[in-house]
């Protein structure tokens, strides 16, 4: 793989990407939050790519890794416009052949889905039947989507209850436009607080 590069970003921020240009197929591994290119699924990827002789390209988003910034100042949509500027920047060919993507309504009215009878319904008391696709495999007929998952925040207080934030700290979850993240798994404090896009 070759050595770091840099894409620099219109606003002076800097992403940094390793890359192994070759012949298509290729892959671009989108890391997830707070990781870094060098993590180790990123770098399987690459030693796989390398092997298959795939095209693959890797980086660090805004705040992450090696790249500029600082992640408490991120955003998702800022994320998410470093990983388009990675794909016209560093990607060839045609953008349809880049990523699968799928509506609901085209997984729902897909022939397999529907020929194997995997779209269910749950009762939601304000949504009433939402469909669902369970998985392809039976394990008995009795098993079945009962509820719909729970609503974004529903069960925040009870989870970083659990997690030794203190009721004062859960609160500042509430903040208009805010999200907190705690410190890691068993903390005792509230980290850093995250802006969402608004």
């Amino acid at each position: 793989m070759s050595s770091p590069g840099i894409l620099a970003r219109q606003d002076g921020a800097t992403i940094v990407y390793r890359r192994l240009a070759v012949a298509a197929p290729g892959v671009v591994f989108l890391g997830g939050f707070r990781s870094d290119m060098t993590g180790t699924k990123a770098s399987f990827l690459a030693e796989h790519s390398r092997r298959r002789g795939w095209a693959y390209v890797r980086f660090d988003y805004f705040g992450h890794g090696a790249s500029s910034g600082d992640a408490a100042l991120g955003r998702i949509g800022r994320w998410a416009e470093d990983t388009i500027a990675v794909l016209d920047a560093l990607t060839e060919g045609p953008p349809g052949c880049r990523a699968a993507r799928s509506t609901y309504a085209q997984m729902f009215a897909d022939p397999q889905v529907q020929h194997r009878g995997l779209v269910q319904y749950a009762s939601d008391a304000e949504l009433g039947g939402v469909p669902h696709i369970r998985t392809p495999i039976r394990t008995g007929k009795s098993v079945r989507v009962r509820a719909v998952a729970p609503k974004l925040g529903q069960h925040n207080a009870e989870i970083f209850g659990h997690l030794g934030v203190s009721e004062a700290e859960i609160e500042q979850l509430h903040a208009p436009g805010r999200s907190v993240n705690p410190g890691g798994l068993g903390a005792r404090r509230v980290g850093t607080a995250v802006p969402l896009d608004g």
